[in-house]
């Protein structure tokens, strides 16, 4: 798992003054926005972005699935500063490609693109860890679950089937759920009554 720190230090390590390095910083920021898997996002056209709404249309993700993902306000604005300035230029003779991200020609990014591509920033931010695309769904659902967001919606996200699967992800991650409770429950803030509870129970009279 990646700690906070370390997850800036590679944001700050694309270029921004190159094309490529806008495109690339605009990848991570929706991996680590969103959650979504590397094949969810290399399947991404560009009418399924809502920049003005920040939200992310993901069409038929794992097990066929249709959902939609809110964006943060740090990755709309990379999303957008892609899409004017960098998408045009790449595709200026694939036109017809309607693929979101692509790579200098204007085709379709391809999943091995963006696993060399973070590998690369992670080297070049001297992080130690194995790094991948799959590694900020990790970063982003254990985030979220640490800063008290409800399971179902952080199920709903990531775009899991059933509870369960959720739950045993986040298991994975080394969370403790019960600590979240704890820290985000109303009633568990409450101080408790040490007064020992002693139950009114009224006398019987036996019978004559």
């Amino acid at each position: 798992m990646l700690t906070g720190k370390e997850i800036n230090k590679l944001l700050d390590q694309p270029n921004l003054g190159t094309l490529i390095g806008i495109r690339d910083r605009g990848i991570i920021e929706v991996f680590y926005s969103t959650g979504i898997r590397k094949e969810e996002l290399c399947s991404l056209t560009i009418y399924d972005a809502d920049l003005t709404g920040g939200m992310l249309r993901i069409n038929k993700g794992k097990g066929k699935k249709d959902r939609v993902v809110p964006v943060g306000k740090h990755a709309v604005r990379f999303f957008k500063e892609y899409i004017v300035r960098v998408r045009p230029h790449f595709t200026k003779k694939n036109r017809k490609n309607r693929h979101l991200f692509v790579d200098r020609f204007g085709n379709p990014i391809r999943g091995q693109t963006i696993s060399a591509m973070v590998r690369k920033y992670a080297k070049a931010a001297k992080i130690k860890k194995p790094v991948s695309p799959h590694l900020f769904r990790h970063c982003f659902a254990s985030t979220l679950i640490k800063n008290g967001a409800d399971l179902l919606a952080v199920q709903k996200m990531l775009g899991h089937a059933c509870p369960g699967t959720t739950q045993i992800y986040i298991r994975s991650l080394g969370l403790d759920i019960k600590k979240a409770h704890e820290k985000t429950h109303p009633r568990e803030k409450d101080k408790i009554d040490k007064k020992s509870i002693k139950p009114a129970i009224k006398r019987i009279r036996p019978k004559r």
